[in-house]
């Protein structure tokens, strides 16, 4: 079980670690995304910076099981959302509301849309700027986190069962699988039960952490870093594979090689264990105010960079990766500063902050 503050460090550290991944992923230029070409060195980049963004989303579902695992046997589904509403879906709601608000009006203010459209036509443009903020955009995650505490807080009598982690499992193995058969819509975001198992396997960890903390610390550097090199390899080449097969979401976090490799890089975090000066940024309360918050900030960069954008098709590979590196860099760090202020001020329950 966890217990004692040095291991909620550790989980501290892995939470700022992948939300800062989380936002790379989000953060990726459209040049990373444009058709292929028969440079291979430039594919292995392209692969390299897409699956870079595609490994901490597994984690962040088994941190919520861990975190969450505590409580399970307390919470009826009414206990869980008078609880949960305040601090995760209902900020959850108001910044997707404050998002489309915000689109629309950037929108407006190039085409006058009310003005100059109908009524069902402004009706449809709102339904798809929440579709694509919901389904296409960042902010599927919590949808999905509930439906799958619903099912676990449903079937708790379950929650320490093999059998019932084995159908949770199966399912996901269902969508792992689905990328290569595509028996239904590949996309990542839709597979709203296919990280269900994540979050029971986090309940797992928890009841089980002083073991999982040991194997971790067991495997030696050599071993580790030949796992992770062989396993981000392996799963970079499977986005590439699903990329010329024209699968819509390549290098989507549910495939069978980035669950492998996730699982291995979380590992590996347990290994390097707290880390001071993630721990001076105080993750516990940050981390899921940059979640709600960085696609805004994004918006805003986009909107005001967006006549250079268009170039970046036409530069080398390597001023490309430069410039996504600085890209990344200034949304985090202004997504951080704007939610330490945002945390400091009457404002902080739009981020879930008490």
């Amino acid at each position: 079980m966890i217990s004692g503050k040095a291991n909620y460090s550790e989980i501290d550290t892995i939470r700022f670690i992948t939300i800062s991944i989380i936002v790379w992923s989000h953060s990726l230029l459209p040049a990373w995304h444009d058709q292929s070409t028969d440079e291979l060195f430039k594919e292995i980049i392209k692969s390299f910076v897409k699956q870079l963004g595609a490994i901490s989303t597994i984690i962040f579902f088994i941190v919520s099981g861990i975190l969450m695992r505590s409580k399970l046997q307390e919470y009826s589904l009414k206990g869980y959302f008078s609880e949960r509403i305040p601090v995760v879906y209902g900020p959850w709601l108001f910044i997707v509301c404050f998002n489309v608000l915000l689109i629309m009006f950037h929108q407006l203010s190039q085409q006058d849309l009310l003005a100059t459209q109908s009524v069902s036509t402004v009706v449809k443009s709102i339904y798809a700027i929440i579709n694509g903020l919901i389904v296409y955009g960042p902010y599927w995650f919590v949808l999905t986190y509930l439906v799958g505490m619903v099912v676990l807080i449903y079937f708790k009598q379950y929650s320490c069962n093999g059998y019932f982690g084995l159908v949770l499992g199966a399912i996901t193995l269902f969508y792992a699988l689905n990328f290569h058969f595509e028996w239904i819509d590949t996309l990542h975001s839709k597979a709203i039960l296919g990280y269900t198992f994540f979050i029971w396997l986090g309940f797992q960890f928890h009841s089980h952490w002083k073991e999982i903390l040991a194997m971790a610390k067991k495997i030696t550097w050599p071993i580790m870093l030949i796992m992770m090199l062989v396993f981000f390899s392996i799963a970079c080449y499977e986005g590439y594979i699903l990329s010329l097969k024209g699968v819509r979401d390549p290098f989507a976090s549910n495939r069978i090689t980035n669950i492998i490799f996730s699982l291995i890089f979380f590992m590996l975090l347990l290994k390097i264990g707290p880390i001071r000066i993630i721990s001076n940024l105080k993750p516990r309360k940050i981390v899921y105010g940059i979640y709600l918050i960085n696609s805004i900030v994004l918006l805003e960069l986009t909107v005001i960079f967006k006549k250079y954008i268009g170039y970046l098709y036409l530069v080398d590979i390597w001023v490309l990766l430069l410039l996504q590196l600085v890209f990344f860099a200034v949304t985090l760090i202004l997504t951080y500063l704007i939610v330490c202020f945002v945390i400091n001020s009457s404002l902080r329950w739009i981020i879930g902050s008490r």
